[in-house]
């Protein structure tokens, strides 16, 4: 009964273990049966708990036991920084992922075997890399982690008093790339994320010793709503494995006081101190970018200044640094330097960094979503240029220069910018005629001074299809965008052919030709303006409010001091020095109020910017109503009598239908 009773106590030890594990049954067996007398049942469970407590090492990846044994691993070090995965043993993906974290750890081991020293005079403790089966451990600590499956990876740290967790957040398909993602969180967070360092010397030595594993360009995610053929004919489109690849970007800070590391500026620091942390916890998350402190400023900086310096990716060697503006804001600063030479637009990310306020020249290259040697080799040209650009010291910050690729399937932003597209409709009503060649098309805008101004290279002139012009892009797109740099282009006016004239319900539709004769020379009138795309659905749906709105006016007898305007944007732009109209996003209204007194020129000019509960704003308008109420708002006008106007109307109005 004794030997039942403790065979069963063990057996169900047994039965936590995972399969891996079962040879303990094997050692407890031998002390039981066949070790000589006086080895008891409590000997034998003791050396079993003794066994599970230790952390084990199986090809290269630490086997945890317990919860604990992530902290015993921590304090071991400031800078440890451990990756573990929690699995479950009955999982298969689980077993695939921790297959690929051993091929991970023999990678990261030979890594560091070159690395000699990231700080001076603290030893190099390589990240290390764990599994825990997560069915062994205290549920609450798996909530607390927020895991609802397995397997699960979370980065470790020991900050001060505190166990920091960090959800792994990159890629797992390849061992490669789980490498570099927990490189990334060491050097970021193990050790930076900003690195002091004595002067720019020992900067290179660090680059020189530590830099594939700081720096690495990743290619970047495309946006969800393209399809899986989609975003293989883009990764094909914009592959730059041809060419060379941008450099990384250094952001430096010049830090004499004694405390020139601190991630966190205490009350007495400069605040440019505070500004610089500030940034680095922003941009800690890039990969192509790192940040400094130097404490030997030689002279030439002063404490507090912040300079960027480019690193080449092949050779490692820094390039010579570049103040940041003394006008200029540190994440304005910070933005410019770390854009990609391209960019392929996208409303979500790259959007909002392509079209801040204060970058005011673009160029634009359109391409079609297709596997096209032609637009392949234009965007190969078009990103050396850009490159080139960038690279020039003295033109990066006074003439930055955003580029973007922007595909054909963007049809909106192409109908804006008066770029034509081959639609299924003209494919259809062509009867299978070859389709023309209308993309690549490249664009440079310009929006710095008082007006706005379009530079064009047709498809015909990127792609050489022109007898009299056999150039290919190699050769058209360099030139062109070094004869805007100098001038000697002719920015292009687009204004449709078609007369201004009036429809059915006496909105005067004009032509960029037109505007300033129609808006800006009638001193003596108002004018509302209405600006539009054909193919944008929210301006089809405001269209029947606007006509409302203009017969409100006619039959208030309002049309001798208001005009209502309309204008198609996309085959049309303003060009007029007395004012700047460029609406990002239509539909747009715009107020101008007429001269006072013996008034030159039109003192207000005013977008509607009203929003409602949905963020929404003229695209959701419903009651041309709303208009005339903004419009009172600002403008110079007897609003009784406009007021009195308006009931006399809604009288009349009624009497009609009750007459009816």
């Amino acid at each position: 009964t004794t030997q039942h009773n403790t065979t069963q106590h063990i057996a169900e030890s047994v039965h936590k273990m995972t399969m891996t594990r079962l040879r303990y049954l094997l050692h407890i067996t031998f002390l039981l049966f066949i070790s000589p007398p006086g080895i008891t049942s409590n000997d034998a469970l003791n050396f079993l708990e003794e066994e599970e407590s230790e952390i084990r090492e199986e090809n290269g990846v630490l086997i945890l036991t317990d919860v604990e044994h992530v902290s015993d691993l921590l304090h071991q070090n400031d800078s440890a920084l451990l990756l573990a995965a929690l699995y479950s043993p009955t999982c298969p993906f689980s077993t695939e992922l921790v297959q690929k974290l051993e091929e991970a750890s023999e990678s990261l081991a030979s890594y560091f075997q070159s690395v000699q020293s990231v700080k001076a005079n603290v030893p190099v403790v390589p990240p290390q890399v764990a599994k825990l089966d997560a069915t062994k451990v205290d549920p609450s600590w798996i909530q607390t982690l927020g895991i609802d499956s397995y397997p699960s990876l979370f980065f470790f740290r020991q900050v001060k008093d505190e166990t920091v967790v960090m959800e792994y957040m990159g890629l797992k398909e390849d061992p490669s790339d789980m490498v570099q993602t927990i490189l990334h969180y060491w050097y970021r967070y193990a050790w930076g994320p900003i690195f002091p360092m004595e002067s720019l010397d020992n900067i290179q030595a660090f680059i020189n010793d530590n830099g594939p594993g700081l720096l690495r360009h990743v290619p970047p995610a495309w946006n969800t709503d393209y399809t899986a053929e989609e975003k293989a004919t883009i990764s094909w489109l914009m592959d730059s494995d041809e060419d060379a690849p941008d450099h990384y970007v250094l952001f430096v800070q010049c830090r004499s006081s004694e405390n020139p590391s601190s991630e966190n500026p205490s009350s007495e620091d400069p605040s440019s101190y505070k500004s610089f942390s500030d940034l680095a916890k922003i941009v800690s998350t890039q990969r192509d970018v790192a940040l400094f402190s130097i404490s030997d400023c030689s002279n030439k900086w002063n404490d507090g200044d912040v300079f960027s310096i480019f690193v080449n990716p092949e050779t490692w060697q820094l390039e010579e640094p570049q103040r940041i503006p003394p006008h200029m804001e540190l994440n304005q600063f910070a933005v410019i330097m770390t854009t990609p030479s391209v960019l392929l637009y996208d409303r979500v990310s790259t959007g909002p960094i392509a079209f801040a306020n204060y970058r005011r020249v673009h160029a634009v290259l359109f391409v079609r979503l297709t596997e096209d040697e032609k637009s392949f080799q234009a965007i190969r040209s078009f990103r050396q240029s850009c490159q080139a650009h960038k690279l020039h010291r003295n033109r990066l910050l006074e003439d930055d220069l955003v580029c973007l690729v922007i595909l054909e399937t963007e049809t909106r932003i192409m109908s804006y910018f008066g770029v034509d597209v081959w639609t299924p409709l003209d494919a259809k009503v062509s009867h299978g005629t070859d389709v023309p060649e209308l993309l690549p098309v490249l664009l440079i805008t310009d929006q710095r001074g008082d007006q706005f101004r379009r530079y064009y290279l047709d498809a015909a002139d990127i792609v050489g299809v022109q007898d009299h012009h056999p150039a290919t892009s190699s050769d058209m797109i360099p030139s062109f965008m070094a004869k805007f740099w100098t001038n000697d282009l002719t920015p292009e006016i687009k204004s449709s052919s078609r007369p201004v004239r009036k429809n059915k319900a006496g909105v005067e539709i004009i032509n960029g030709q037109a505007f300033g004769e129609v808006v800006m020379d009638r001193k003596d009138k108002h004018t509302l303006l209405y600006l539009y795309a054909p193919t944008c659905g929210h301006c089809k749906r405001f269209a029947v409010v606007w006509n409302e709105l203009s017969k409100i006016v006619q039959a208030a007898a309002w049309d001798s001091v208001l005009d209502i305007v309309q204008m198609d944007i996309t085959e049309n732009e303003i060009v007029d020095p007395r004012v700047v109209i460029d609406p990002a996003f239509v539909p747009a209204i715009y107020y101008f109020s007429a001269a006072s007194g013996d008034g030159e020129k039109k003192e207000q000019v005013v977008q509607f910017n009203v929003r409602d509960k949905f963020g929404d704003s003229v695209g959701r308008l419903r009651d041309p109503l709303d208009i005339i109420d903004w419009m009172l708002s600002f403008g110079h006008f007897d609003e009784v009598k406009i007021l009195e106007e308006l009931e006399e109307l809604e009288r009349e109005d009624k009497e009609e239908k009750e007459a009816a």
